[in-house]
Order: C-alpha cells, then sequence, then structure tokens
C-alpha cells in the first residue's frame, strides 16, 4: 500500500508518529512526506495544480495526515485510491479544528484524547476509525498531555493502517452530533474574557493555559500574568487595589486576583478612556455571556 504523509514542519508528536508508523508497517511503501511549508516552495499550496500533479504521479493509495496545518481540498482527497485519513489530538467531535489540546484543559476537561477519522470536508468532521481516551488532571501541563497523545497515537494508527491494508477500504463511524470547533486563540477572544465570578485560582490556572484578556470597548487589556493575592468581602468584578503595573480585582468565592498588565501605559490609557466614556470598566462574564462591572472601591 503506497502512502503519501502529510505533516508538521516542526517537530510534532503526532507527525513524528505517523512517520514511524509509515516508515515501519510490513506492506506499507511510505513514498512522500509533505509539510505546511515544504521546502519543494511548489508544494505549500494544496489548491495549486503543480501540488495536485505531484500527487497524482506518486499514485498513493493513502493520504495519511497528521498536524498539517493547511485544508486540503476534494480534489486533492479524491486522488488517493482508497481515501485519506487524519490523526487529530481530541475526541471528536469535541475540540475540532486548531490546539485541540489547550482548549481542552483549558475549559476544564478531565479527558481528552486523540482520534483516526476519514478526511471529508469540512474538516475534522468525517467517520471516525478509532478513539483513544487519555484521562488528564485540570492542572496538566498542556505540553505533556500533547506529547503523551502522540505516544498514543502510534498503536492506534499502527492497527487502523493494518485495516485499510487488508480490506483496501476505509470503514468508520459517523460522528455523533454536536461538539464543537476551536480556532486559533486570536480569533478567540471572547472565549478568553476574564469571568471575575470564577475564584482566583481557577482564572490562575486558565490563563496558564492561554492567556487571558479584558475587553474595553473595542480594545483588548492584554494580560500578562495573574495570582492569586487573598481574599475580600468585595463583589467579583470589584478592583481592590491599584498599581502602576497591576490591578486586584475580587473574583468568586471571596478571592482576589491580582492581574499583571502587559503594556501597562497602555492598558490603563484604554482602561482611562472608557472610564471616561462610560463611567465605569465594563467586563464580560466569560461564561454566561452576561454583563459584568468592574467598580472602583476606595
Amino acid at each position: 500500500m503506497r502512502v503519501v504523509t502529510l505533516g508538521s514542519d516542526r517537530p510534532h508528536p503526532l507527525t513524528r508518529a505517523a512517520l514511524e508508523v509509515a516508515d515501519e508497517l510490513d506492506g506499507v511503501e511510505h513514498v512522500d512526506h509533505i509539510t505546511a511549508n515544504d521546502e519543494r516552495e511548489f508544494l505549500r499550496d494544496p489548491r495549486s495544480a503543480a501540488y495536485r500533479a505531484h500527487l497524482a504521479a506518486l499514485e498513493p493509495d493513502l493520504l495519511v495526515s497528521a498536524a498539517y496545518a493547511r485544508i486540503v481540498p476534494e480534489d486533492i482527497l479524491a486522488i488517493p485510491r482508497i481515501g485519506a485519513i487524519n490523526v487529530h489530538p481530541s475526541l471528536l467531535p469535541d475540540y475540532r479544528g486548531v490546539l485541540a489540546v489547550w482548549w481542552a484543559l483549558y475549559e476544564g476537561r478531565t479527558t481528552v484524547g486523540v482520534t483516526i477519522h476519514q478526511m471529508t470536508l469540512p474538516v475534522d468532521t468525517g467517520p471516525i476509525l478509532a478513539q483513544a481516551p487519555l484521562e488528564v488532571t485540570t492542572d496538566a501541563d498542556p505540553v505533556g498531555v500533547w506529547r503523551t497523545l502522540g505516544d498514543l497515537a502510534r498503536p492506534l494508527l499502527a492497527e487502523t493502517l493494518e485495516n485499510i491494508r487488508s480490506t483496501r477500504r476505509i470503514v468508520g463511524t459517523p460522528q455523533p452530533p454536536g461538539g464543537c470547533y476551536r480556532s486559533p486563540p486570536g480569533k478567540e477572544l471572547h472565549r478568553l474574557e476574564i469571568d471575575w465570578s470564577q475564584p482566583a485560582e481557577e482564572l490562575v490556572r486558565r490563563h496558564r493555559v492561554l492567556a487571558g484578556n479584558i475587553p474595553t470597548l473595542r480594545w483588548r487589556v492584554y494580560v500578562r500574568g495573574l495570582e492569586s493575592v487573598g481574599r475580600t468581602a468585595s463583589p467579583p468584578g470589584s478592583i481592590v487595589r491599584r498599581r502602576l503595573r497591576s490591578i486586584d480585582v475580587a473574583a468568586g468565592e471571596g478571592t482576589v486576583v491580582r492581574v499583571v498588565l502587559a503594556r501597562p501605559h497602555r492598558a490603563w490609557a484604554k482602561l482611562v478612556l472608557l472610564h471616561l466614556r462610560s463611567g465605569r470598566v465594563r467586563t464580560l462574564a466569560a461564561s454566561s455571556g452576561a454583563p459584568r462591572t468592574v467598580s472602583e472601591t476606595s
């Protein structure tokens, strides 16, 4: 069975797993590996005629994608005789898209995993061939989890390729309804808004996974760090203390979180302008979307 792999330019646990399995498995001929920023410039765009001609000339039976940072169009998916499969670092249908491990940990999931599915469009929606779950703690290191999923993927992919090689077919189970899709953090800022109703420890944990922000009208105040610094009787969202480089804000369950500002002079300019325009600093509770006021207390 002739296999072409698609993967990351840099070392990536899932790409490494796919390469090792494709190179070592009996009955599999690994004929090429294409990356998103391939040194062969004509292979950087899957929509190009040169890309299509190159892949067709290889006469692959199967495409195996793992951490390939490109959307593969339908005409490319139609080239391999058997089809195309992808290795995705989540338990689909949850966390389609990018940075699945980071989003799952940010949102407090204690079970993550890896899925092998048939490649279709829209991305990450194809029938599931195999899955393996991984139990994690809420304070797990995303990089460590990411690497462990690479280890989980090896035997899962080897078994899947053996089944495809022997049957010459891709047979999967349709994904259940529901699930979610996540984009890069820069396109998901509304999910990263600090929810002051959460206790300080939870806010610190979330920020450690993906950095949070405070929306101020059309601007954002970006946060360099969060620290749990004590307790207060003030309602969540109240400013307890102001400093040049940080503000202490009341959080849930009577806790206080210290917000260390990125570019503090610029941040304070935004906050002051907002205060002049509205008389108060508004943020949004990320979990509910309900308006929440950050008020000044003496």
